[in-house]
C-alpha cells in the first residue's frame, strides 16, 4: 500500500493483513530516521482476539483496507420493537454461561459429537483447577481426541486459552486437523517443512513461524527438532499465559527405561523444556504402563528443602528419586510455586512459626507451609514465573561456576563482605523475586519500599535475623500483619462455607461430589 493511503489511516479504522482483520488501535509513533510509521493493532478475528500487532504497514505485502459501512447503518432505521429486543436479549441469556460457574458447561452443545457421560468427566476436572495440567489414559477408541476437545472448546469459549499447540505422532496430525475441524469448528495449522517454506516466503526469513496463527499441529519428530521447536521456545519464554499443550501418545515422551535408570531422549528433553512453559497441559496416552516406575516418574519433578536449615532455600527434585526422611517435599513442579517460596514474604513466615533445633530454624511443614496465605491465582502470575525463573537459572549457573553447594552459596550471600558480581546479582534478583511476590498480593506500597539490609547486633535485636540479609523489624512487622489479616480473612470465609480444617458443617461442592464418586 502507499504511503498516501496508510496517511490516512486513523484509529478505529480496520485493515486486514497476515491472513487476519485488525483495528488500529493507537496513533503512529516514528518507528526509524526514515519517517515509517508503526501502528499497534488487535485482531478482531474470533479466535486470535484481541491479541496485539505492532507493525509498520508500508513493509506489509497483503495489506488492505477493510471497507465496511455495517456500523454506519447501525440505528439509521430507528430502534428495535420492544418485543423484537426482549427476544433477543433472552436468546443472547439463553447461550451465554459466565467463566465462573464451573458447572455449567458450554463445549457440549457447540460440537457436532455423540456424546458418552463419561467424556464429561475429563471436562468437569479441569475447570476445577486453576490451571489444568491432567493425563487421560483412556483406552483404545473411548474418545480422547473428543475429550481433549471438548476441554480445549470450553476454555476456549471462557477466554482461559488462546494459543494452543497440539503434538501427536505424524501418522496422525492430519486426523487431528481433520476431526477438530469437523467436530468442534477448530481450525488448526500443520506445522512441516512447507508450511515454514510458506511463512518464510511471504514474510522473510527472520519471521517466526509460530507467531502467524494461534493453534498449531506438530508431530513429535518435528517437535524435537530445534529447527522447528526453538521458535515456539523464543515465542513461550520465559512463561505465556492462556496457552496450552496437547500431547497425544504422551507414553512416547516417557525416558527408555530397560535399564536401572530412566535415559532421557531426544523428544524427552524437548517436551520437558517447553511443557513448563505453558500454562495448561493436557496429556493424552492409550499404552498401558510399562512397569518401569522410572518411565513416568522422571518426566516429573517436586519442589525440596531441608527440614533443618539455617536458610530458607528450595530446590527442583527429580520425583524419582528416594529422598531422606529429613527432607520436606513439596509436590508441585511448578516456578510460580518456587517464587513464592523461596521470597522474603514466605521465609517471615517460616521463621515466625517454625521451631528451632538448637539456634536453627526447621521447616515444619504443617506449621510453615499448609498455614501459609497464599496470593490469589498466583500460579498463573507471569511476573512471579519471570522473577523465580530468572533467579533460579542463576542461582543453578552460580553454584555449577563456583563448584558450590546450597549452604556455601547462601553462607556467601548473607556475608556483607562478599562483594562478587554473581553474589550481587544473585542479591538483586532475590529483591526483584520479593517486590514481584508482594505485588502479587496487591501490597505495591510495600514492594516500592523492600529493601534488605545486613542485619547484625547494632541494628537488630531479634538474634534469628541476625547475620542476614533481610528486612528490617518494623517493615517485618507491617509484612506480618498482612499476612495474619489475610489469613484471618480466609480463615473466617472458610468458617462460613463449614470447610475450615476440624470442621463437620456443610461440605463443598467438590466434597460432595467426591461423595457421590
Amino acid at each position: 500500500m502507499s504511503g498516501a493511503l496508510v496517511a490516512k489511516l486513523e484509529v478505529g479504522d480496520l485493515v486486514r493483513l497476515r491472513g487476519r482483520e485488525w483495528t488500529i488501535e493507537a496513533a503512529p509513533q516514528n518507528s526509524d530516521v526514515d519517517g515509517l510509521q508503526a501502528f499497534d493493532l488487535a485482531c478482531i478475528d474470533d479466535d486470535a482476539q484481541g491479541e496485539r500487532l505492532r507493525v509498520v504497514l508500508e513493509a506489509e505485502l497483503d495489506l488492505r483496507r477493510v471497507e465496511d459501512d455495517l456500523w454506519q447503518q447501525i440505528g439509521r432505521s430507528g430502534t428495535d420493537d420492544p418485543d423484537v429486543f426482549a427476544a433477543h436479549l433472552r436468546a443472547v441469556t439463553w447461550r451465554s454461561a459466565t467463566a465462573a460457574d464451573r458447572n455449567l458447561f458450554q463445549a457440549p452443545f457447540r460440537a457436532g459429537i455423540r456424546l458418552d457421560p463419561y467424556q464429561l468427566l475429563p471436562l468437569a476436572k479441569a475447570l476445577r483447577l486453576p490451571r489444568v495440567n491432567l493425563l487421560i489414559a483412556d483406552d483404545v477408541g473411548l474418545g480422547k481426541t473428543v475429550e481433549a476437545g471438548l476441554v480445549l472448546r470450553e476454555m476456549l469459549l471462557r477466554r482461559r486459552v488462546d494459543y494452543v499447540v497440539i503434538s501427536s505422532p505424524a501418522a496422525m496430525t492430519a486426523q487431528w486437523q481433520d476431526e477438530l475441524a469437523q467436530k468442534f469448528g477448530l481450525g488448526f495449522t500443520i506445522i512441516d517443512r512447507d508450511y515454514l517454506a510458506a511463512v518464510r516466503r511471504n514474510y522473510g526469513f527472520s519471521a517466526n513461524p509460530w507467531a502467524v496463527g494461534s493453534r498449531f499441529i506438530i508431530s513429535h519428530n518435528l517437535l524435537a527438532d530445534e529447527t522447528y521447536s526453538n521458535g515456539l521456545a523464543q515465542l513461550l519464554r520465559p512463561f505465556r499465559p492462556r496457552a496450552m499443550l496437547i500431547l497425544d501418545e504422551a507414553h512416547h515422551a516417557a525416558p527408555a527405561s530397560g535399564i536401572a535408570y530412566a535415559t532421557d531422549s531426544q523428544f524427552t528433553v524437548a517436551v520437558r523444556t517447553l511443557a513448563e512453559l505453558f500454562e495448561h497441559r493436557l496429556f493424552l496416552s492409550a499404552t498401558p504402563h510399562n512397569g518401569h516406575s522410572n518411565s513416568f516418574s522422571s518426566l516429573l519433578e517436586i519442589l525440596a528443602i531441608s527440614g533443618v536449615t539455617a536458610y530458607t532455600c528450595f530446590a527442583f527434585l527429580p520425583a524419582h528419586a528416594i529422598f531422606s526422611h529429613k527432607l520436606v517435599v513439596i509436590a508441585n513442579d511448578t516456578i510460580s510455586m518456587f517464587c513464592v517460596l523461596s521470597s522474603r514474604v514466605h521465609e517471615l513466615w517460616a521463621l515466625k512459626f517454625g521451631s528451632s533445633m538448637g539456634e536453627t530454624p526447621v521447616y515444619n511443614p504443617s506449621d510453615c507451609f499448609r498455614t501459609f496465605p497464599f496470593p490469589a491465582l498466583f500460579e498463573t502470575s507471569s511476573k512471579l514465573v519471570a522473577a523465580g525463573q530468572a533467579y533460579y537459572d542463576h542461582r543453578a549457573a552460580l553454584m555449577v561456576a563456583r563448584n558450590e553447594g546450597m549452604t556455601k552459596t547462601y553462607n556467601r550471600f548473607h556475608d556483607p563482605a562478599e562483594t562478587a558480581d554473581d553474589i550481587q546479582r544473585l542479591r538483586e534478583l532475590h529483591a526483584a523475586m520479593d517486590r514481584a511476590v508482594l505485588e502479587a498480593y496487591g501490597w505495591h506500597d510495600l514492594a516500592a519500599r523492600a529493601a534488605p539490609v545486613s542485619l547484625d547486633e547494632s541494628n537488630e535485636d531479634d538474634h534469628t535475623y541476625q547475620g542476614r540479609l533481610f528486612w528490617p523489624s518494623d517493615f517485618r512487622d507491617e509484612v506480618l500483619a498482612r499476612l495474619l489479616a489475610l489469613n484471618a480473612d480466609r480463615h473466617a470465609e472458610e468458617v462460613r462455607l463449614g470447610i475450615a480444617p476440624g470442621m463437620r458443617g456443610k461440605a463443598g461442592p467438590d466434597e460432595e461430589e467426591m461423595d457421590d464418586e
